[in-house]
């Protein structure tokens, strides 16, 4: 079985997480954001794929949607890295958002926490989150975007480890 990590993300969690699933599968990985364009994900048979959220949209949406015709029959495993817990409702919000419900229901989907290090942004995406925390209802939702937040942990991948030993077991 061919299969490889695809992630796109901004500020270096969901290239970590894609490095340490690397680390523990053999599995090469592709910064989608670097030129790619003559990776062709059709050659793949399991496609682990990782997307940072950000304005509450998968950061790899255009990619997946481009890609689905040639990915659509493969096996997915697919991953987020937010500020946002494992198992909250804004979570389906962000996917239903951002990918059409049929790709949604041909994914295993793993949502994982990441980091945000306010200080290190530009001042234009700290103005934003700014703003955004005065109109946000959650509590901890606010703090993080006005504080920022570091969740990133090796031992977050062990489910992503478990999909993947399952798919390649089935296979």
């Amino acid at each position: 079985m061919k299969a490889g990590i695809f992630y796109h993300g901004y500020y270096g969690s969901t290239a970590q997480y894609a490095q340490w699933l690397a680390n523990d599968t053999g599995y090469p990985t592709f910064d989608l954001q670097k030129n790619n364009n003559e990776l062709d994900p059709s050659d793949f048979d399991l496609l682990i794929l990782g997307s940072s959220v950000r304005i509450n949209k998968l950061t790899i949406r255009n990619w997946i949607k481009e890609n689905w015709p040639k990915i659509r029959e493969k096996k997915i495993i697919f991953f987020s890295v937010s500020g946002t817990a494992p198992g909250h409702p804004d979570l389906e919000k962000y996917l239903a958002d951002s990918l059409p419900q049929e790709m949604i229901d041909r994914m295993d989907y793993i949502p994982l926490r990441g980091r945000l290090i306010v200080k290190e942004l530009s001042w234009g995406i700290r103005l934003l989150l700014w703003f955004g925390s005065l109109v946000e209802k959650d509590p901890e939702a606010k703090q993080r975007m006005r504080t920022g937040f570091d969740f990133v942990d090796e031992q977050n991948i062990k489910p992503l480890i478990r999909a993947i030993a399952t798919h390649t077991v089935s296979s």
